[in-house]
C-alpha cells in the first residue's frame, strides 16, 4: 500500500470530529492532500493553512479555506517537519513558512507532524532558521555573532538576494547545540527585529507519525506520563 495512503488514513481518524483544520506545506503535504482528496472530508471540514501554495491545492479539490489571519483558533493541526531530535524537539522553516506554522501550532487544539524516519536526527549541533524584520538585519546578525559561531543569511537559489519569506522578512540560519535549542529559543526571540524561530518544543509536538519507504509507520505521541511509542505496519 502506498504509505500517504495509509498515514491519510490514520489521519482520517483523528480529523473525523474536527471542524476548523490547519494544514501546513511541503511534499510530505501535499502527498497527503493528495490522498485526502478521495474521501469526503474535503467537502465537510474548513481549512487554514499556512502557505498560498497548500491553500491553492485544497481549493482545487474543492474544499473551503479560511484565511489564517481572520482565525483565533483550530481543531487540529498537521504539517511536516525537517528535523526531529527524539522526545525534545522538531526544526521547521526550509520553505521559510515557519512564522505561520508555529501561528496555526498556536492555535491548533492539537498538532500532528508528520515525517521521513530519516529526519530523525541525533547531532551536537542544528541550523535553526529565524525571521527577521529587514530594517533590523544588520543588528540581528552582529547580535547573533556575538553568541554564535555560525549565522547565515539565507540566500536565494532563484534570484539575487536574500530569501524573502510570506511575511516579506528575511530569514537568517544560526547553528546552535542541540542540548540548547528549546532554552535558547526563548534569548532569540528578545533580540529586537526577530519575529519568529523554527523551532517547535514539546509543548507544541502531540504526534509524530514517522514512514519510511517500506511503508512502516510509527507513531510517537504523548502521554500522561510522558511520551509513549505505538507501531503500526
Amino acid at each position: 500500500m502506498n504509505v500517504f495512503k495509509k498515514i491519510s488514513d490514520i489521519l482520517e481518524f483523528y480529523l473525523y470530529n474536527r471542524n476548523v483544520i490547519g494544514i501546513g506545506t511541503g511534499r510530505t503535504i501535499t502527498s497527503i492532500l493528495e490522498e485526502l482528496k478521495r474521501s469526503e472530508l474535503m467537502s465537510n471540514k474548513l481549512f487554514v493553512t499556512t502557505s498560498l501554495d497548500s491553500e491553492i491545492k485544497l481549493r482545487d479539490f474543492g474544499a473551503r479555506v479560511l484565511s489564517i489571519s481572520g482565525v483565533s483558533k483550530v481543531d487540529i493541526y498537521i504539517d511536516s517537519f525537517d528535523i526531529y531530535r527524539q522526545n525534545e524537539f522538531l526544526i521547521k522553516g526550509g520553505g521559510g513558512a515557519f512564522f505561520r506554522e508555529k501561528l496555526l501550532a498556536s492555535m491548533s487544539k492539537e498538532n500532528i507532524f508528520v515525517g521521513d524516519e530519516k529526519k530523525r536526527i541525533v547531532s551536537d549541533k542544528y541550523y535553526v532558521p529565524i525571521e527577521v524584520i529587514p530594517s533590523a538585519l544588520t543588528f540581528a546578525l552582529d547580535t547573533l555573532r556575538k553568541e554564535f559561531k555560525n549565522v547565515v543569511l539565507r540566500s536565494s537559489s532563484g534570484k539575487m538576494g536574500p530569501v524573502i519569506s510570506d511575511n516579506g522578512n528575511v530569514i537568517i540560519d544560526v547553528e546552535i547545540s542541540g542540548e540548547k535549542i528549546c532554552s535558547a529559543e526563548s534569548e532569540l526571540k528578545k533580540i529586537i527585529g526577530v519575529v519568529e524561530t523554527g523551532i517547535f518544543c514539546t509543548q507544541l509536538i502531540d504526534k509524530i507519525i514517522l514512514y519510511n519507504e517500506f511503508g512502516h509507520l510509527e507513531i510517537i505521541e504523548k502521554s500522561r506520563k510522558g511520551i509513549k511509542q505505538s507501531y503500526s505496519t
